[in-house]
């Protein structure tokens, strides 16, 4: 079985749109350019329930053994 790792973020109002733009796309695209990563998503928060984060990345695993690369 895979493993799932969420990381939040809080981004400063300072963070420019062209810098999003880049980090969203790198993001994305994890899978492409790290084995280890199936999957990866980024996006921003769309609840009132976010205590304050403001985008979120969500990444599969291959397996349970490949977080300690990660050092998660």
């Amino acid at each position: 079985m895979g493993l799932i790792h969420i990381v939040l973020f809080k981004l400063k109002p300072t963070f420019s749109v062209q810098t999003f733009e880049q980090a969203s796309s790198s993001l994305n695209k994890m899978s492409s350019h790290i084995p280890q990563v199936k999957h990866s998503s980024f996006g921003k928060n769309l609840t009132q329930r976010g205590k304050g984060y403001t985008h979120a990345v969500v990444v599969e695993l291959g397996s349970m053994d490949v977080r300690y690369r990660f050092k998660l």
